[in-house]
């Protein structure tokens, strides 16, 4: 049985915090939290960190197996590793919202994930701009091309976890929301600085 893995990546910039949950599983049960931890910073976060900005930094990568009773946390400190954009940040409330598409239609094998700490060269009057759009896809590309497809390049499926089926699915496509939105239950400073 394949290990399912709950991976936080906790951000800030100018002292504000926001966490955004992903979900990966492992087809070796041998891989240790650090091992994953090391793999979303080396390789996850590279992809989405070429569109944000220089001050959106990441602080750590929290990560857990869902698949193992009494399953501890563990933290991997990432330090302060910042986007590759050098613009003015939006507000960091703001997100772009990318719904994980997995094939099946019922709510429990859907997810999000929420990109922030955007440069503002990539609003428009009424969201992305085409430049923003299209940057944004090449970073679904990215992580697609790394964790998606058969001859991905890591030892990582990225999909999504349904709590209430306790069943993982392998995501198979993304759909971008070209309208900014705010991610409410993992808020900036929802969770304070911790």
């Amino acid at each position: 049985m394949a290990d399912i893995w709950e991976i936080t990546l906790q951000q800030q910039a100018f002292g504000n915090t926001m966490k955004n949950v992903i979900h990966m599983s492992s087809a070796e049960n041998s891989f240790s939290p650090e091992f994953i931890a090391t793999d979303i910073q080396n390789y996850f976060t590279p992809p989405i960190r070429v569109v944000q900005v220089s001050s959106w930094k990441y602080l750590f990568i929290h990560v857990k197996k869902l698949n193992e009773q009494g399953g501890n946390t563990w933290i991997h400190e990432c330090l302060n590793i910042g986007g590759n954009y050098n613009y003015y940040m939006m507000p960091p409330a703001l997100c772009v919202l990318f719904e994980l598409q997995t094939g099946i239609l019922d709510r429990s094998h859907r997810g999000k994930m929420w990109i922030s700490g955007l440069g503002n060269n990539y609003m428009g009057e009424d969201g992305l701009n085409p430049s923003g759009m299209n940057d944004l896809k090449n970073v679904y590309n990215s992580l697609a091309a790394l964790y998606c497809t058969p001859n991905s390049t890591t030892p990582l499926t990225w999909g999504v976890w349904s709590r209430k089926l306790s069943v993982f699915t392998p995501i198979n496509g993304v759909r971008i929301l070209r309208r900014y939105g705010v991610q409410r239950r993992r808020n900036v400073n929802q969770w304070g600085n911790g």
